[in-house]
This record gives structure tokens, sequence and C-alpha cells, in this order.
């Protein structure tokens, strides 16, 4: 197991009072598997239709750009 390790993440903070919602890329930063440091890397807003349409319909047509900027940091190939 890595001493120091960083992982990547994506977490909605969601206001359900007036249906809007932030999405964070966060580092998080983790000693023996304990997280120890988290720090933001980039945050978008989603739209409150999108949420409307997901809790109505259970899906939703809005893509998130974080997902699609930062595929390489979520979603690591196993190097050789």
């Amino acid at each position: 197991m890595a001493r120091l390790a960083h992982i990547y993440r994506i977490r909605r903070f969601t206001s359900l009072t007036d249906f809007s919602a932030v999405q964070r890329l966060e580092r998080v930063t983790q000693a023996f598997g304990v997280p120890i440091r988290v720090k933001v890397i980039d945050e978008e807003d989603v739209p409150s239709w999108a949420l409307i349409a997901l809790a109505c319909l259970g899906s939703t047509d809005w893509e998130s750009r974080l997902f699609k900027q930062y595929d390489h940091l979520l979603n690591p190939k196993d190097q050789p």
C-alpha cells in the first residue's frame, strides 16, 4: 500500500429548497488510506431543469463538462 496517494472525485452539492446544485472536481490526498487534504480543482453549476428532470423522470439529457474534460483523471488507464 502506498503511503501517500491522490484520488480524484466529483461531488455534487444540492440545495433542495431552490433546485440548485454545484459539482466539484476534488483531488483528495490520502496518507495510508486516510484523507488528509481535499483541494477543489474545478467546479460547475448544474442547471435547475436537469435536477427537476432527474427527480421527475429519473434521467436527464444534460451532460457534465467535468466528466468530459477530466476523464483522464477520473478513469486512469493501467500503465505497464
